[in-house]
């Protein structure tokens, strides 16, 4: 597990250092904004590890990241201060972990997993509309998070069996 994490930080320094580079903007200026988006990213990833093997961590990650590089292909944009193909897995990971802590008393619901999915969605989607907010008119923003809640109901609910945690339950022992 320590090795799968230690290997995924080092993938994000190298994402980190690349996009650096493509953007030829001065280090300083985008470093701070980089080690955030970094962080938020390794706590949703160790926030999923604590629930799941390593091996579907890192499947939701790259895919949630995959997901993000095929819309950044099609969907132009203004430009934003955060690196966006690491920020929004991690906001997305985030407000599926905040859903389930709101839900977890409706989790033996027959709809859990779709309630689930709509208001980690809807969070994302409220991220998108303060960010774009701050540099749009509010008719875009609205467009801009329509999309996103679109892109990340879509994304959960595709990997939503991996999501599932198939690690070995630890027996309960009853006193008597």
């Amino acid at each position: 597990m320590g090795g799968v994490l230690l290997l995924l930080l080092l993938i994000l320094v190298v994402i980190l250092l690349v996009d650096l580079q493509l953007n030829e903007m001065p280090l300083r200026v985008n470093i701070l904004d980089h080690i955030a988006v970094a962080g938020l990213l390794l706590a949703a990833a160790l926030g999923l590890a604590r629930a799941l093997p390593a091996q579907n961590v890192a499947l939701i990650l790259g895919s949630l990241i995959a997901c993000e590089m095929a819309l950044e292909a099609v969907w132009i944009r203004p430009y934003s201060l955060l690196p966006g193909l690491l920020f929004w897995p991690a906001v997305t990971i985030l407000a599926r972990m905040g859903g389930r802590w709101l839900l977890r008393r409706r989790r033996q619901d027959w709809n859990y997993g779709v309630w689930l999915i709509v208001l980690a969605s809807a969070v994302a989607a409220l991220v998108q509309f303060a960010i774009a907010l701050a540099g749009a008119k509010w008719s875009v923003a609205l467009k801009l998070s329509a999309v996103r809640f679109a892109a990340a109901a879509l994304c959960l609910f595709w990997l939503s069996p991996w999501f599932i945690s198939k690690l070995p339950q630890q027996p309960q022992d009853h006193a008597h």
